[in-house]
Order: structure tokens, then C-alpha cells, then sequence
């Protein structure tokens, strides 16, 4: 059996407690109320999500360091599919989610977890390219496309 992360995990149910809450005053519609409830309500919000994908990202790491770290083929060829599968699991969760849920980001994660699968096993420099040319895409993107429309 594998050791488990403590930490890693108490942040991960810090990260899901944190979603709850926010997710909870936003279906409530809570504008107004207990100032001690909506202060603790608005210190998740941002934080929770931001938490979430930083736990992804490492989560990821710890799924594919040794295949990494190791160059074996077969391995990093498990991680690359089991990633992959992971990916259109979460982009097909999210889809059939959002009718119900709008603010639904589980695709999002899908499509993070699909470019993870791509290039985990880039070099630094490639990786810093990479991170570089999203970082220009988004706000293009943002040009282009009107996000007020979903």
C-alpha cells in the first residue's frame, strides 16, 4: 500500500469544504445576513478553487514522478492513458453537470488533466514555453470570444 500524504489531504478536504460553502451561498443567493457567517463565507471564495487546481497540479505530480523520473516507456505510456482516462471521465462529469449546476468547472479539470497527459514529460524549458503560450492564448481568447455568453 501506498503512504499516504496527511497534509495533502487535509488541504484537500480543506479545498472540497471550501467549495461546498461557496457553492452553497451562491445557490442561496446569500447577498444579505449574519456579518461573522458572510466574512467566514467570503474568505473561501477564489481561494477554494485556486486550492483545488493547486491540488490537482500536485496530485498529478505524485501520479507521474516515477515515470518521470525513470524515462521507462511502459510507465510513462500508463500514466500518459490513465491521465487521459481521467480527463474525458471529469470533461463528461462536468458536461452532464452543468444544465444543473452553471458554475460547474469539473470539465475544466478535464481538459487540464488532458494537457497534463500531453507534455508531463517535457523538459523545463518546454514546459516554461508552454505555460508562456497559454498565458498569451487566454487573454486573446478573451477578444474573440464573449465569455458573458458562456
Amino acid at each position: 500500500m501506498k503512504k499516504r500524504v496527511t497534509g495533502f489531504d487535509l488541504a484537500r478536504a480543506l479545498a472540497i469544504f471550501g467549495m461546498v460553502i461557496v457553492n452553497f451561498k451562491i445557490a442561496m443567493h446569500a447577498e444579505t445576513g449574519n456579518m461573522l457567517l458572510m466574512n467566514f463565507a467570503g474568505a473561501f471564495e477564489g481561494r477554494a478553487s485556486a486550492l483545488f487546481v493547486i491540488l490537482a497540479g500536485v496530485g498529478v505530480t505524485f501520479m507521474t514522478n516515477k515515470s518521470r523520473e525513470s524515462s521507462d516507456g511502459a510507465l510513462v505510456l500508463k500514466n500518459r492513458l490513465s491521465l487521459i482516462k481521467r480527463g474525458l471521465l471529469l470533461i463528461a462529469i462536468g458536461l452532464v453537470f452543468t444544465p444543473i449546476w452553471e458554475a460547474d468547472i469539473l470539465h475544466f479539470y478535464g481538459f487540464y488533466f488532458l494537457v497534463a497527459a500531453a507534455i508531463f514529460t517535457a523538459n523545463d524549458k518546454s514546459l516554461l514555453f508552454i505555460s508562456a503560450i497559454i498565458m498569451l492564448i487566454f487573454p486573446t481568447l478573451m477578444l474573440f470570444l464573449n465569455y458573458e455568453q458562456n
